[in-house]
């Protein structure tokens, strides 16, 4: 069988879940706010408005990319669902939120809206979309990693730390930290649901009092299906670099917190044991020519090739494959999930906890101590070493994404915490 197909009893198996799927959800609305328009999560909403017959609207900031990640490339190209473009704005009690909120709702009636945690206190304080929402029925799904959030123990401990005693009740700075905490409690136990990346979420959000079947760990992914399609293309066409056996690939925005600075030194630290090596960077971002600039500085040179932001599936197949394994020095992305759909060993460190359920312990890659550049050089170093060790950790990459972390798991997660709302109601 071709590997960039998928096999007749697991088509099947999809119609089959997809249909019993949407019988509950098929004609209603769901609004989408704070997820902008980037490249990966468009085809996500196109699957959801035709797999689950879901109307979907997307609210995006009328000026600029609004709340998405700085670099990151956002595109109305090939989408299926409506946009709605109005103009953010951060009210007098600082939260933020859109203006003509209430009259959008008022006019799509939406079963369900989905919010990132960026934009959910709209539903505490911007009262035409609240009354808004509540004649119309819907329900909410507060949208998060959550990355960098701690748990509510974990808060308070700080605080009593730091105002023992008596202190805790008298200090105004510690009774803010209160009422903050308090408002948190508020905040995430008012969605109907929550929906996290990380199965770290559960105990963050639980802590705040969020009853444990409210919360639905959905993952991330990339359309798995078009990168498979695209890995399965590339194989019959020629090279897009020249052979390099030991080429080490980094994939993502060239921003500050993705560290490649550690990957160019950890590449020079490599190229004193192996001769032959290169790190291919794919990706641009204000940090580029400051990294060319280092690159060259460390004694790199020619051997870190810098190709741009590269968006189109065949192109980055190709590079992947010109590759022999995928490093993430920094917080992490869906290029993870991208080096998997081409059979890539995963070297990363953990930032937002994706990593540890895509990346499995000496299975299809390895995870170094953050910041560590020895420990990150010495396990890039195995896989560069041991071509063996390259392959079967590069089949278990894609063994990953076939049976569990792909597009069609995002969709059903999507699903079951949809259905969970409207059962709720």
């Amino acid at each position: 069988m071709d590997s960039g197909m998928i096999s007749a009893e697991e088509k099947e198996k999809q119609d089959r879940d997809r249909a019993g799927r949407t019988g509950a959800l098929r004609g209603k609305t769901v609004l989408f706010m704070g997820v902008g328009l980037a490249h990966y999560h468009n085809p996500l909403l196109n699957r959801l408005q035709r797999e689950l017959g879901v109307r979907i609207v997307n609210i995006v900031s009328a000026k600029g990319p609004g709340h998405v990640l700085p670099g990151v490339y956002q595109t109305e190209q090939g989408i299926e669902f409506e946009v709605v473009r109005l103009p953010e704005y951060t009210p007098s009690v600082r939260y933020h939120t859109f203006r003509g909120l209430g009259r959008v709702i008022r006019m799509r009636k939406p079963a369900i809206i989905v919010c990132t945690d960026y934009y959910f206190a709209t539903f505490l304080f911007n009262i035409p979309a609240i009354l808004a929402a509540g004649m119309a029925g819907t329900s909410l799904i507060m949208k998060s990693i959550p990355y960098g959030v701690r748990t509510y123990d974990e808060r308070m401990a700080e605080l009593r730390a730091r105002y023992p005693g008596l202190r805790m009740f008298f200090s105004p700075r510690a009774l803010a930290g209160l009422a903050i905490l308090a408002g948190c409690r508020v905040l995430y136990r008012r969605a109907d649901a929550h929906v996290v990346y990380v199965d770290a979420g559960r105990d963050i959000y639980t802590s705040y009092g969020v009853p444990p079947a409210k919360i639905f760990t959905i993952y991330n992914s990339p359309d798995t299906d078009t990168l498979l399609e695209a890995a399965a293309r590339v194989r019959s066409l020629p090279p897009i670099l020249p052979p390099c056996p030991r080429r080490i690939i980094h994939v993502g925005r060239l921003v500050p917190e993705k560290r490649v600075d550690l990957l160019l030194r950890v590449a020079r630290l490599l190229s004193e044991r192996f001769t032959d090596l290169e790190l291919l960077v794919v990706g641009d971002g204000p940090e580029r020519s400051n990294l060319e600039r280092l690159a060259q500085e460390i004694g790199l040179g020619d051997r870190a090739r810098f190709v741009g932001a590269v968006h189109d599936p065949e192109t980055l197949g190709r590079y992947f494959r010109a590759s022999r394994v995928y490093v993430l020095a920094g917080r992490g992305g869906l290029a993870i999930n991208d080096a998997m759909c081409f059979g890539k060993p995963v070297v990363c460190s953990v930032y937002e906890g994706v990593e540890k359920d895509l990346v499995e312990e000496g299975g299809n890659g390895y995870i170094f101590q953050p910041e560590d550049e020895a420990d990150c050089a010495e396990k890039v170093g195995r896989i560069l070493a041991d071509d063996g060790l390259a392959a079967r950790m590069g089949q278990r990459s894609e063994e990953i994404i076939r049976t569990r972390m792909n597009i069609h798991m995002l969709v059903g997660r999507y699903a079951a915490a949809f259905e969970y709302v409207l059962g709720s109601r």
